[in-house]
């Protein structure tokens, strides 16, 4: 997931905005934004995939160091640049500003241009809001994703149910509810001090989708093996495990356990 100059575009403070050029660069990603309003030629810092805002005043009436700023603009790292106050300040937008943004690339996005009452710092925060959100929704992600690998060692990739499944684990320890924890221990209480029926049984739920000849390749056994040991794990458990909807929440409760061993 990345916040692109197009997202940014449907963010309240921008939606009154219009692109006026650069459209080829609406999928540029954006993680930062900040204000310029004069341009030093010394300036070689290059910051990544930022969106800068400008009403261009202190070159207001040089539309040649107007176009420069676009160049260097681009040049810096920057993906966008949002134009206030073009009307009141510029009077209006020249049509060699729009063919550099057009010839680099870089997305010209045009507040109303008559509109004083416009801040800077509502498209800052809006923008800075939405990118904290992106990364706080990665970072989420990757940490079921994480859980995900712990729970289907087996697996390289993972669908939406195998990611909720990670998701529930990681909200019930996120939790700290010992009593949320213990239901879900207290059904795999009866096989917990058997290692070898605990490893079988989650195999042959959660790794081998059930499948007698799939557990028995995945865990190196034979399958009269794989037979007893699910027999005793049924026995020891009292209930079949085959079944729904005993069979979900073994399943989970192993998938818990695998999470918290490891």
């Amino acid at each position: 997931m990345s916040i692109t100059v197009r997202d940014c575009l449907n963010l309240p403070s921008l939606s009154a905005a219009r692109l006026v050029a650069g459209h080829q660069g609406l999928d540029n990603v954006v993680t930062t934004i900040s204000v310029i309003e004069f341009d030093d030629y010394k300036d070689d810092f290059f910051v990544p995939n930022e969106i800068v805002i400008t009403s261009f005043y202190s070159v207001k009436d040089d539309v040649s160091e107007q176009c420069r700023i676009l160049e260097h603009s681009k040049n810096s790292g920057d993906v966008a640049v949002v134009l206030f106050y073009s009307d009141i300040v510029m009077r209006g937008i020249d049509s060699r500003l729009l063919d550099t943004a057009n010839r680099i690339g870089l997305p010209l996005i045009v507040l109303p241009e008559d509109n004083i009452k416009l801040k800077y710092s509502d498209v800052i925060s809006e923008v800075m809001e939405a990118v904290v959100l992106d990364k706080q929704a990665t970072s989420h992600v990757d940490d079921s994703v994480a859980l995900a690998k712990k729970i289907y060692p087996c697996e390289n990739s993972f669908n939406f149910w195998q990611l909720s499944l990670a998701e529930k684990c990681r909200n019930i320890l996120l939790s700290r509810d010992p009593s949320e924890i213990q239901t879900y221990q207290s059904i795999i209480e009866p096989i917990k001090n058997s290692e070898d029926l605990i490893e079988t049984l989650a195999v042959y739920l959660i790794d081998a989708d059930s499948q007698l000849n799939k557990t028995a390749e995945l865990t190196f056994l034979h399958r009269n093996t794989v037979i007893y040991r699910l027999n005793k794990a049924r026995e020891l458990l009292g209930n079949d495990f085959n079944h729904m909807p005993y069979k979900y929440e073994l399943y989970f409760a192993l998938a818990l356990s695998r999470v918290m061993e490891k």
